[in-house]
């Protein structure tokens, strides 16, 4: 009963509308991490940077690939973002909008599983083009690969605040469930 009581929806206003009796399918952190890297046991998947920009593609599966950025966050800050901005930016800095962090979560996703790491991939990405540098590239070349990801969108405190809005239902909901859970 613990167990199910510690289930939760990453996207909460989606679970508020279900259910109360139907089957819970995400688990606690704990458990979620357990469960991704649970998918990448059963073949070998490259554990540095290099090993996955050295492997065809595909290159790894996506849940390897945020394991390793994650375990490799300086080195990818340095590379992929202009100072004071990092890696952890992505998940941790409301003050940048959502979609531009998520533009840039997924361009790295996309250079890292699917590009030809040249300059034009980093222009032509999905997700927007890379940002010149003006420094040196680590790939060797001449170091005219646009390797930042997309420019963020600053919010000021008052748009951020108004982004990500919860309804009193979802509100309501998640107080049930934060006693409940007490």
């Amino acid at each position: 009963m613990r167990a199910q009581l510690r289930t939760y929806h990453s996207i909460p206003v989606l679970q508020a509308h279900q259910d109360a009796n139907a089957y819970k399918q995400l688990q606690d952190a704990p458990r979620l991490k357990s469960i991704l890297k649970g998918a990448t046991e059963d073949t070998e998947q490259p554990d540095t940077i290099e090993k996955i920009m050295a492997a065809p593609v595909p290159r790894t599966n996506p849940v390897n690939l945020i394991f390793v950025l994650s375990q490799y966050a300086p080195k990818i800050s340095e590379l992929h973002f202009f100072p004071p901005r990092d890696f952890f930016d992505l998940v941790m800095k409301s003050a940048l909008s959502s979609k531009s962090r998520a533009n840039a979560f997924l361009w790295l996703v996309w250079w890292y599983l699917e590009s030809d790491f040249s300059k034009k991939a980093a222009l032509d990405n999905p997700f927007g083009p890379g940002q010149e540098s003006n420094g040196s590239d680590p790939h060797g070349e001449a170091g005219d690969v646009p390797l930042k990801v997309p420019a963020f969108e600053y919010l000021n405190e008052e748009q951020a605040a108004a982004e990500n809005i919860d309804t009193a239902e979802e509100q309501f909901f998640g107080e049930q469930k934060r006693k409940e859970r007490i």
